[in-house]
């Protein structure tokens, strides 16, 4: 993450235990004692000033150093606290959960879930990723792509050598699907 200038980055490391934040040689550790909901991170997410953290107990706000909100399926829409992936497209931020599916965390600090779009799926570990214009997110059950613009979701699951997708990343032209059967490169025009 940049800090406030380029000489100074801020540093946001998810070690085996909590938060590391700070800059080299002047890290200092986030745990459950300064209000993680859990020890067990799974992915990390950098907005602007806020540091997006998914959690075993919850989806995490940092702001300033501080944890500043915790979503838990106890105060918010969250239907599952295991927090898995996050990413965002533009301005809008998404989170996947294993076994609650995938919501966004609107301008409102409110989320929003798409179980009645693509059910109460199970979202692996960081298999989120963003071109930029569109959202791939991996799942045990093959990816789902949505386009924000139309607010429309597509399954893929025939275009997979197997529907358990642990990783998504890309690049100018193509969307590559690490899964459990080998790896898919499907051009981004697929899409189109």
């Amino acid at each position: 993450a940049d800090g406030e200038n380029a000489r100074d980055p801020l540093l946001a490391l998810a070690p085996s235990k909590g938060l590391s934040l700070g800059t080299r040689g002047k890290l200092r550790g986030l745990t459950t004692v300064q209000g993680l909901p859990s020890n067990s991170l799974y992915a990390l997410l950098v907005q602007g000033r806020k540091i997006y953290i998914g959690t075993l107990g919850g989806l995490t706000v940092v702001e300033d150093g501080r944890v500043s909100r915790v979503f838990k399926d106890t105060n918010s829409k969250l239907t599952t606290n295991w927090v898995t992936a996050l990413s965002a497209v533009g301005p809008r931020i998404f989170a996947g959960t294993y076994g609650g599916g995938v919501f966004e965390l609107n301008g409102s600090e409110d989320l929003r879930s798409f179980a009645t779009e693509v059910g109460r799926v199970a979202v692996n570990p960081n298999a989120m990723w963003s071109d930029g214009s569109r959202l791939f997110v991996g799942t045990l059950d093959g990816a789902l792509v949505f386009e924000p613009a139309s607010q429309q979701w597509t399954k893929v699951k025939s275009e997979l050598p197997s529907r358990n997708v642990l990783s998504i990343t890309g690049d100018g032209n193509y969307v590559y699907f690490g899964t459990t059967g080998g790896i898919a490169r499907i051009e981004r025009s697929y899409w189109k």
